[in-house]
């Protein structure tokens, strides 16, 4: 461990207060097309984050380097907090290392980037690129405590997309299409090409929407559920939001679906694996609903002694910030059907910032949807995540990762549509 943060942590034990350093540091290759102008850039992100607790009231510093200022700050920032119980540092638990989450390739990945953006301009012939982009790198974290805990971790995560529309004189919606990994080897860029230049295609002629029935199937591909779902679950899932009486989730909930939703972190082949949170505490898989039935809310150190709940390490962070609570991999799992022909497939959403976490209502535009006879201008989609958890029908059987999903597409009924 780096005898910078030692420094800190001596000083911290000299004067008996309570200290936790963190530090990260990020390297980013990138290659990026805008508006048919490519450049490349690499950039490096390196800083430190200190957390002190004197006398149960936490004090937060942060900045570039270690230094006297940097303890002095978060000392003195503690005496402007109120005493809490739940003020308090992890100790140190054995870490599992992960096989397959830092690709050792990633130090020298222009050649890579550069085949990822060429293949992307092999189809500049079929739609009209906005953006493209081709993202490699790697994240060494290093978290030192008084209370012992001294670790650290290295992953790299690699990023291929784009943005495009409608080559042609009907001006059709931007489709986002990218693909992540933390290996070289596990970026499908065939499947990029396929999935972009498919939905580009399909959304040429769209029509409008007519509501001719009382009731649709809805399919959410694993985009959609990452623009839609993820961000309703991961306020709602919170031990804090459940402490604050602000979600609609409680402990024992039954959905009549069964469908089980896990976090996982420990899955080298997923974006979002890790081998320790943002406290330095070992990653664990966490059943949040299993079979239909709601299990355990996602924690960190703070909010598990606050709520008096077991801790989840869902810890999360930038050095910038202090820990929240944050999802990784999010599994979901429950009967295989087969698409249903006659069902509305959605692929993208905006709005969902509009939606209301504390009680999982949601209406959202789809700007990219379809069914087997076209695209559609534009469908409003409403409901409640709870709603939407208990009426899935089940998962089509081409389970795949999308950012912090990874599923097979959930096909939904029950929803509202105009």
């Amino acid at each position: 461990m780096s005898e910078e943060l030692s420094f800190i942590i001596k000083k911290a034990l000299n004067d008996k207060i309570d200290a936790e350093i963190f530090h990260s540091k990020i390297k980013i290759f990138e290659i990026a097309n805008d508006k048919n102008e490519q450049h490349g850039m690499t950039y490096e992100e390196d800083g430190y984050g200190l957390r002190i607790i004197k006398n149960k009231k936490l004090g937060f510093s942060y900045g570039n380097k270690i230094s006297d200022d940097l303890y002095e700050l978060a000392v003195s920032s503690s005496n402007a907090s109120k005493e809490d119980n739940a003020n308090y540092l992890p100790n140190e638990e054995e870490v599992t290392r992960l096989n397959g989450i830092f690709d050792e390739e990633i130090y020298n990945p222009i050649d890579k980037l550069k085949y990822y953006m060429e293949s992307l301009g092999s189809i500049s012939d079929k739609l009209n690129f906005i953006n493209q982009r081709a993202i490699a790198g790697y994240t060494i974290i290093e978290i030192m405590n008084t209370n012992g805990l001294n670790v650290n971790s290295k992953t790299s995560f690699i990023y291929v997309g784009a943005v495009a529309n409608y080559l042609g004189d009907e001006v059709g919606p931007e489709i986002f299409e990218g693909i992540s990994s933390k290996r070289f080897n596990d970026i499908n860029i065939e499947k990029l090409l396929n999935d972009l230049t498919f939905k580009i295609d399909i959304m040429k002629k769209r029509r409008k929407f007519e509501n001719k029935k009382k009731q649709y199937n809805v399919i959410f591909t694993q985009k959609a559920l990452d623009d839609l779902v993820v961000p309703l679950i991961n306020h709602g899932i919170s031990l804090e939001s459940y402490y604050r009486n602000r979600t609609p989730f409680k402990l024992n909930d039954y959905f009549e679906s069964k469908v089980t939703i896990v976090d996982d972190p420990l899955n080298p082949y997923l974006p979002w694996s890790r081998e320790i949170d943002a406290e330095g505490l070992p990653s664990m898989k966490t059943e949040i609903i299993k079979e239909g039935v709601f299990k355990k809310f996602l924690s960190n150190t703070y909010w598990s002694k606050k709520a008096n709940m077991d801790n989840t390490h869902s810890a999360f962070r930038a050095f910038t910030s202090l820990p929240v609570i944050s999802t990784s991999n999010l599994v979901f799992q429950g009967k295989i059907i087969n698409e249903d022909s006659d069902a509305i497939y959605i692929d993208q959403v905006q709005g969902v910032h509009t939606s209301n976490f504390e009680t999982g209502d949601f209406s959202v535009s789809a700007n990219v949807a379809w069914d087997k006879d076209g695209g559609f201008r534009e469908i409003i989609v409403s409901g409640n995540i709870k709603q939407l958890i208990n009426n899935v029908l089940g998962f089509t059987k081409d389970v795949s990762s999308y950012n912090k999903v990874y599923s097979g597409k959930m096909i939904v009924t029950g929803l509202s549509l105009a």
